[in-house]
Order: C-alpha cells, then sequence, then structure tokens
C-alpha cells in the first residue's frame, strides 16, 4: 500500500462512528517508520485521544504514529488508577500490543524500556512488556529491567514483623517457580545479576526474599548440569571487579550458599588469591576462609606472593586471619617456614602489639623483642629559629601584553593577588596597555559592589577614562534597631534615610522601631586593599615591597556572639582572635597591626571570606605583603581560617596557609595557633597546604615543636580542633621530609601526657607510635596515662603501640 492509499484509509477510518481499531491496523499494516512519521502529520494521536478519550481507536492511533515512546507511556499508565478505566484495562491492553508490536524494533526497545520504568505499581505495563519482548525477540540487558525482573520473581503479599520490616508470605520455593516458568531467564537474565554493580545489592536478592532466591540458587544448581561452576565463575568474577563492598553482596552470598569444595577452590586458587588485593575487607575474608580450606592443594608460593597485601593493611581482624594462614600453611608445607618468618618479620614493627604476640605465638621462630636490633638513629639538633633574608621583590612587565593578560585574569577571578602591585604601576606608567576586552570586564567587576575585584575595575576604568578614581571609605556596617524614644548615642555613627519606620510586635505590646545601619572604622584586609589601589593611582609606593617586620605583642582572646550575632557564625559559642598591643608602627603599617576592631567584625569576617567575590587574590596579595609579618596575616585572617574548619569553599585559605609556611620570620603565637587550628580544616587541599607549610617551616628551621604542641593543645582542649583531623595533617607532614618526619615526632611527644581527656586521642598516638617505630625512637607512656593502659579502649590499644624504652634506658618524653 502506497503513502497515499494509507492516508486515505486513514481519514476514512477516522470517519467511521465505530471507534474500534480495525479500520486503523488495515491501514498500518506494515508501514515503514518513514510512512509512520508522514501519518503522524495526518493524524495528531495526541489531539484524537483528547477528542474521543481512550478508546481503543485513540489508543492504537497513539501507540502506531507516536514518536516519543515517553509520551506514549505517559497516557497509558496513568490508566491504572481511576477505577472505571481499570476496568477497560484489558481491551485496552490487546490494543495496545497489536499497535506496538507492528512498529521497528528500535521503536519497540525503547518503548519497553519506558513501560519497565513505569511498572513500579502497573503490574499490566510489565506484562505488556514482557509480552512484546518475547514476540520481538528482543532482550533488555539494562540495569532497570533487571532490577523489575528481581522484584517480579516470587512477587507475593507483604506482611510487617515485629520490628515493622516488610516480610514476604510467599512460599520458599516462589522464586524457583517464577524461574521455571521463565526459561529464558536462566541463560539471559540471571548472569546478567553479575554483570552491573546496583544489582550486587537489590534489594530482593540480598534481604526481603533472601531466602527465596538461595533455595532458587541451590536448586538449579543441583539440577542442571554445568550451572553450579558458572555460579561460582560469575560471583568470584564479582569479587575481582572494582566494585564497592555493598555492590558485592550477592557475589558473597553466592559463594557462602554454594561452599566450593576444596577442589573447586584449588581450580580457581589464583583468582581467589587475588580476592586478597581487593579493597573491599569482607571479600578478603571470604577468600581467607576458602584458601584455608584448600591449604593441602594450594601453592605456598603463590600464597606467600599475596599475603603482604593482606599484612599491610589496616584491620586488625584481617591481619590477625592473615597470619594465622601462613602458620597453617607451614604446617602443611614445612619448607615455607623461613619464607613465612622472613615475611612476617618485615611486618611486625608495624603491627599493634597484641598482634605482634600473637604472630610470636603461631610461628615461635620469630625473633624476640630483646632480639630484634634496635640502632639508635642520629637525632636532628634543636631548631635554629633564625629570620632569612628578605623575598626578592617581583619583577616588573617586560611588555605590555604580560601586563594585559594579568589583568583580565585578576577581573575572571583566576588571578594571583601577588601581581596586584606591579600590575598597578605598570598600568598608571603605561594606561595604553588596557584593551577593550579589560575595559569590558571591569565594566562587569564594577557592578558587583564593594569587593577587591570591584577596585581594581574601578582603577582600570578610571586610567582609561581619565577621572578621579572614587572608592568607598573602609568602613563597616554593623544593623542595629532603636526604640522611638532612644536618642542616638554619640560614638554610633548611623545614616539612614529619614522617615524610615517599621512596626514591631514584642509580646502584646506594639513598639515602633528605628532600624540603620551603624559604621565602625575598619582596618579590615580587603579595606586595606582598597588603600593600596588608591594609593597606586596617585602614584605612591605604599604597598610595592613588602613590609617590614612590626613587633607587637599579643594575647590570644575569645569573641562570645549574642544571640542576635550567633547566627551569623554557625551559633559557635567561643570564637578565638588574636589581639596586638604595644605596636610601635605608624601608617599603612599600623593600620595592618591593628587587630582591636576583629572583636567587633568577627562575623563579618567570618562571612566574606565564604562569599566575597575576589577574595583568593586579596588572601594572595596579603600573604605577599605581610611575608615577614606572619602573625600579622594570622591575626587578620585568623577567622577565616576558623571559618574553614566549620564549613566547605572558604576562598583563600591555602593561600594563606602557603604564605605562613613560606615566610622568612619565625612564626610567634598567632602564626603557630592558625598553623595548629589549618590542621582541622574541612577540605583535604587545604589541610595539604597546611602539612607543606609546616614542612617548609621545619626545613628551614622556623618551626618550634614545643609551641605549636602547646598552641594545638589549645585548640584540642576548646573543641576548635579535631584530632582525627589532625592526624591526617601531621600523617602527611611527616611524609614530606625527614626532618618534617622529626618535628612532627617531637610535637606528638609534647602533646602525648594531656591527650587522655581528647576524643579520637588514639589515632594522634598511633600516628606517634609509628613515627616512633621508624625512627627507632623509645617513647616512654606518660605517668598521666599510664591508668590508660588497663582499659579496653582503642586509647589503650593505641598506648600499647609505642615503643617502650627498655629497663633503664632513657627515653623522650
Amino acid at each position: 500500500m502506497q503513502l497515499t492509499d494509507r492516508r486515505d484509509a486513514l481519514r476514512a477510518a477516522l470517519k467511521l462512528t465505530d471507534t474500534s481499531s480495525a479500520a486503523l491496523a488495515v491501514a498500518l499494516a506494515d508501514a515503514s517508520p518513514a510512512e509512520r512519521a508522514a501519518l503522524a502529520k495526518t493524524l495528531p494521536a495526541s489531539r484524537l485521544l483528547r477528542q474521543e478519550g481512550p478508546t481503543p481507536r485513540a489508543v492504537f492511533a497513539l501507540v502506531a504514529l507516536g514518536r516519543k515512546q515517553s509520551t506514549v507511556v505517559e497516557y497509558l499508565a496513568p490508566w491504572e488508577k481511576p477505577d472505571e478505566v481499570q476496568r477497560q484495562w484489558e481491551a485496552l491492553g490487546e490494543v495496545v500490543y497489536a499497535a506496538a508490536v507492528e512498529r521497528d524494533t528500535a521503536w519497540v526497545t525503547a518503548f519497553c524500556a519506558e513501560l519497565v520504568e513505569w511498572c513500579a505499581s502497573r503490574p499490566h505495563l510489565w506484562e505488556l512488556a514482557l509480552r512484546l519482548l518475547r514476540a520481538r525477540g528482543i532482550y533488555l540487558r539494562t540495569p532497570e529491567y533487571l532490577q523489575r525482573f528481581c522484584w517480579q520473581l516470587g512477587d507475593a503479599p507483604w506482611e510487617h514483623d515485629d520490628a515493622g520490616r516488610p516480610v514476604s508470605t510467599g512460599p520458599v520455593e516462589a522464586v524457583l517457580r517464577d524461574l521455571r516458568a521463565f526459561p529464558e531467564a536462566l541463560e539471559r537474565e540471571l548472569w546478567d545479576l553479575f554483570a552491573f554493580p546496583e544489582l550486587g545489592s537489590h534489594g530482593a536478592v540480598v534481604n526481603d526474599r533472601r531466602e527465596q532466591w538461595n533455595h532458587a540458587f541451590a536448586a538449579v544448581a543441583a539440577q542442571e548440569p554445568g550451572f553450579r561452576q558458572r555460579l561460582l565463575d560469575e560471583s568470584l568474577g564479582c569479587l575481582l571487579r572494582d566494585w564497592s563492598a555493598k555492590n558485592i553482596t550477592l557475589a558473597l552470598q553466592v559463594q557462602r550458599l554454594l561452599a566450593p569444595t576444596p577442589t573447586e577452590i584449588t581450580a580457581r586458587a589464583d583468582r581467589y588469591l587475588a580476592v586478597l588485593t581487593t579493597t573491599p575487607s569482607t571479600a578478603v575474608t571470604l577468600a581467607q576462609g576458602m584458601l584455608t580450606a584448600s591449604l593441602p592443594t594450594l601453592d605456598p608460593t603463590a600464597l606467600l606472593t599475596a599475603s603482604p597485601a593482606v599484612l599491610w593493611r589496616k584491620e586488625k581482624k584481617l591481619r590477625r586471619a592473615q597470619i594465622d594462614l601462613l602458620a597453617a600453611l607451614t604446617t602443611g608445607h614445612p619448607q615455607t617456614t623461613s619464607a613465612v618468618v622472613e615475611l612476617v618479620t618485615s611486618v611486625l614493627p608495624e603491627l599493634p602489639t597484641d598482634l605482634q604476640a600473637h604472630a610470636r605465638k603461631r610461628l615461635p621462630t620469630l625473633p624476640s623483642p630483646a632480639s630484634t636490633p634496635t640502632p639508635s638513629t642520629p637525632q636532628p639538633p634543636p631548631p635554629t629559629l633564625q629570620p632569612l633574608p628578605a623575598a626578592a621583590a617581583l619583577p616588573e612587565f617586560v611588555g605590555d601584553a604580560d601586563c594585559a593578560v594579568a589583568v583580565c585574569a585578576l577581573l575572571h577571578e583566576r588571578g594571583d593577588g601577588r601581581e596586584l602591585p606591579r600590575v598597578l604601576t605598570h598600568l598608571r606608567r603605561r594606561p595604553q596597555t588596557i584593551d577593550a576586552a579589560a575595559r569590558k570586564l571591569a565594566d562587569e567587576a564594577s557592578q558587583w559592589g564593594a569587593c577587591p575585584l570591584a577596585s581594581v575595575a574601578a582603577y582600570v576604568r578610571a586610567l582609561a577614562t581619565g577621572v578621579e578614581l572614587q572608592l568607598p571609605a573602609g568602613r563597616y556596617a554593623d544593623r542595629v534597631a532603636l526604640r522611638s524614644c532612644e536618642p542616638v548615642p554619640p560614638h554610633w555613627q548611623v545614616e539612614m534615610p529619614p522617615g524610615y519606620w517599621q512596626a514591631h510586635t514584642h509580646g502584646t505590646q506594639p513598639q515602633r522601631l528605628w532600624f540603620g545601619d551603624r559604621f565602625w572604622d575598619s582596618h579590615a584586609p580587603r579595606f586595606l586593599w582598597d588603600v593600596a589601589v588608591a594609593d597606586a593611582c596617585r602614584g605612591g609606593q605604599l604597598a610595592n615591597s613588602p613590609l617590614p617586620p612590626l613587633p607587637a605583642r599579643w594575647e590570644l582572646r575569645y569573641w562570645e556572639p549574642t544571640e542576635r550575632q550567633a547566627r551569623a557564625v554557625l551559633f559557635l559559642p567561643r570564637l578565638p582572635w588574636w589581639h596586638a598591643s604595644e605596636v610601635t608602627a605608624e601608617g599603612f603599617a599600623a593600620q595592618w597591626a591593628d587587630t582591636g576592631p576583629l572583636a567587633t567584625e568577627y562575623a563579618f569576617r567570618f562571612n566574606e571570606a565564604r562569599w566575597l567575590a575576589g577574595y583568593d587574590a586579596l588572601a594572595a596579595w596579603a600573604g605577599w605583603l605581610l611575608s615577614a609579618n606572619p602573625d600579622v596575616l594570622a591575626a587578620q585572617f585568623f577567622p577565616a581560617i576558623f571559618a574553614a574548619t566549620r564549613v566547605v569553599n572558604v576562598r583563600g585559605v591555602a593561600d594563606l596557609i602557603s604564605a605562613l609556611g613560606n615566610t622568612t620570620q619565625v612564626p610567634g603565637a598567632p602564626a603557630l595557633s592558625a598553623l595548629a587550628l589549618a590542621t582541622g580544616t574541612k577540605e583535604p587541599h587545604q589541610r595539604a597546604a597546611t602539612a607543606e607549610a609546616l614542612a617548609n617551616l621545619a626545613t628551614h628551621d622556623l618551626l618550634n615543636p614545643t609551641a605549636l604542641a602547646a598552641h594545638t593543645l589549645t585548640h584540642l582542649q576548646t573543641g576548635h580542633l579535631l584530632a582525627g583531623r589532625l592526624a591526617t595533617t601531621l600523617q602527611d607532614t611527616a611524609s614530606i621530609s625527614p626532618l618534617a618526619a622529626w618535628r612532627t615526632q617531637e610535637t606528638l611527644t609534647q602533646l602525648l601526657p594531656h591527650l587522655a581527656p581528647i576524643r579520637h586521642a588514639h589515632k594522634l598516638v598511633t600516628l606517634l607510635a609509628c613515627l616512633a617505630h621508624q625512627q627507632q625512637t623509645p617513647i616512654p607512656i606518660p605517668p598521666a596515662l599510664q591508668p590508660q593502659t588497663k582499659t579496653k579502649t582503642q586509647l589503650a590499644s593505641a598506648l600499647k603501640q609505642l615503643p617502650v624504652p627498655a629497663a633503664g634506658a632513657p627515653g623522650r618524653g
């Protein structure tokens, strides 16, 4: 039938009063996809469905001519809900099937995939999808189809146990019965359960109907030739894939269910040995049990080769089981005793004390603690704590092109703030450097409000247009409210439009309040950035080189926010900051050393580090400007570093920490306190920057371990620093250089006597024990921690790992 004939037949079918689908089926019989697309323009199926409702003719046209499968299924899926339409489903289901089965393979495949997506509470859609797939010989190999397949097998009414958990009421043979009724599943679906990670933890198979599925696996394995061996291979293959511990649940379930014999294990010994090197501990435990059962026929060399991967893990249970497995190997294969002893001896210093005792019990030929050689490691001298030569100034730009690139990078929030002084100087000398791109970026950045990049944009526009630079005054605004009868205190600088009133109800008495902004003069870094930009525009040299050392006396204080201020600082009760006194500097340098306003601006500085555009550049510039003043830098940005310990995406913290690590002066109390606090930041890259900063200071003999330990202990005791994050950062520090490892060990040794009340202190003690073993340095247990060794806590286990000095031998304490 030609396309014109089909179109005429289609129009004739629509004129019939009979709403059956017979006439449409004749008109569309054997139509190609191109013909159906053309006919869909003659008969918009969705319009016919709206006119007639769910008649067989309208439904047939929708399925036979619909282009998007999702649209077709959206019309079909709601029909299961209304009772009056549900009664029509049997007839409509036949119509949908008759219309869909004639379409091309690609369309039917996508249509069945959509049906599977919608069939969670609509069993008729699942039956329709299965019927279409079987009729067309299509296998829908997708995770969604297989997940629905698992739920459909053994489907039965549900009840709830005493704990409220859903329990299937179907018989144990339910899944096996449905599998027998679905013979192709034994060749396709059942094996694909091991092909997709998400199916390895399917709720129906490993939880809700686990008993029924296990019965089906066991019954088919006993009856079908070759099924058991293939099931062992498929499940074992899952354990060797890079899947999570959750997604190998089904594979473990099958392995335990089938309980392979020693002969079956030996035939797959290389694969079970490979499982020992995988990440999930549950898989390693299974492999250890299987290999133990097949030890008499196992290749001893292969087991020895795979064992180090387990012995160097952190899980004590796995390490103990591997030692037992190796001990059993020496019993069955005496010739391996020397190799096993050599292997265990190599990891013996890294084992906890109780595991060392267990290893010596199982392998009596291991060297005793007294006979283990303990050569002394030369101790480095104490840090000299002498300032380094001042850093060299950055050279000026050679050409305009490099400066233009730096300007655009700054305005794009990708620039380095350390470039700011030479960028400002070069632009003032050669305004023609500002090209059209830079002017456009400056126009856009100037709309951002008060921020460092807006100041640079204003500078660029002033040079480009010849207009005088106008920057806002460095003042911090605080929202205040006064009753109508209250006078404005003389020390308040309240500015607001006159007549701005707002009704406020307090209890039952209405009060009229005056809302306004109280302004404080501020020396926050963002305002000092504006001072430097304005000075550069006038040709000044205020910030063209790092500031000289600014001596001051520092005192750690705590700011306690009011109830109104608490929300801005995440309801934290006491927030640390450093107060400077006895400052002798003047002018611009004195403004940097003035940290008095911090108590008032804490919430402001806490949040501007999170949201202010260009804060990264500001932090990098301040780090360069204060390279000889690490204490001033740390004090000014202490709220930002503290914010990074509580929230993510705090800007500029990594640049600040790097600047503290690259200082040329000996870090004082504020700098060491900031570094100690930064070891507990939330983001890993910030902690990595802290580790590099501490290692760099140790390399240049600028790090005082005793002082660092004192400030670290202060933050631990106040709860501002978490021991787990501290241990991770110090471990990274120790891995950078031998001298950094020694300074880290000295810091932890100073902390050790005070760790008893600290939560998760065992992580710090474990790190100290590891470093002490590496440095071969005995660490005596302090008297304050002696009672802890008699308890059954993680701290007690960690203390037992310390290399305690022999009787009469000196130790570091």
